[in-house]
């Protein structure tokens, strides 16, 4: 009877741990030994329960309030940088380096609110992404068109070798972010030319390629997905290293794969998408 009742509890356990559930260990005994067993471990899972409810409660209201800060700096931020590109565009006042430091230190802090920005949408998205079909094609284009200004000021050459017309299903709103966040990395690391291609893989997936010319050599390329990492040692606020990673956890929140490559002053970013979403998946 003890070894019935205990290979019960153990496939009780078995099912709590590799399931969500508020379940409890159950047994069909009378013996005081096995009862009060149970009885400790029930005690125990409940503590548990508890406390992840606990943290879900404040991971919830620290979202919120990481929702309220970005949304009660954007705007303030997007007036004083309106104010510092006027001042800027007076070619007679004296104060150019101070109002060239100021603008500086406003980008600082819209790329730090963009990257905010970005793990509130991962935390967001990957519970409840909104799935819809999605002409992949006209976004890519569209959001090249945004940065054209900023790559043509960086002297970046952009080479489009994008198929009409490529169709998948998947979060719009996480897509224009990784595309986003790559060309972001053209801005931050391209020389010369970068190369966006966009094409299917086979029935089931679509490939979108993004590649570019570097300064340098890149030697540690299996560390670029790591937060916080970046080939800068200057710690510029251009170089926090979050790029990739973002790119990695967007890609993996709608069911594709990322792979990184790099050659003679040459640097790749290859993601396989599929065309319609698998099952849900957790970053």
């Amino acid at each position: 009877m003890i070894v019935i009742d205990l290979n019960r509890i153990i496939s009780d356990l078995n099912y709590i741990n590799q399931h969500q559930t508020n379940a409890l260990v159950t047994a069909n005994t009378n013996l005081p030994i096995i009862r009060q067993l149970i009885k400790q471990i029930n005690a125990n899972l409940t503590k548990l329960q508890v406390t992840e409810q606990t943290i879900n409660q404040q991971e919830k209201k620290i979202h919120q309030l990481l929702m309220n800060l970005i949304h009660d700096i954007k705007i303030p931020l997007a007036v004083a940088m309106g104010y510092s590109q006027l001042l800027a565009r007076q070619t007679d006042n004296p104060d150019q380096t101070t109002i060239k430091r100021i603008t500086s230190n406003l980008k600082a802090v819209n790329y730090y609110l963009h990257h905010l920005t970005d793990f509130n949408l991962i935390q967001a998205q990957a519970e409840k992404l909104k799935i819809q079909p999605t002409n992949l094609s006209q976004l890519l284009e569209g959001e090249l068109l945004n940065f054209y200004d900023e790559l043509t000021t960086k002297k970046i050459t952009v080479q489009l070798e994008i198929d009409e017309n490529i169709q998948l299903a998947t979060d719009q709103a996480l897509m224009k972010r990784i595309i986003q966040n790559l060309i972001s990395n053209w801005l931050k690391y391209a020389t010369q030319t970068a190369t966006v291609q966009l094409k299917e893989a086979d029935d089931s997936h679509v490939a979108l390629t993004f590649s570019n010319q570097t300064s340098a050599s890149i030697t540690n390329i299996e560390q670029l997905t790591n937060r916080f990492f970046t080939t800068d040692t200057a710690h510029t606020y251009q170089n926090t290293g979050l790029g990739l990673s973002i790119v990695q956890s967007l890609t993996t929140a709608i069911g594709g794969k990322m792979k990184l490559t790099a050659g003679d002053h040459t640097f790749q970013v290859s993601l396989l998408l599929r065309r319609t979403m698998p099952a849900m998946r957790t970053l």
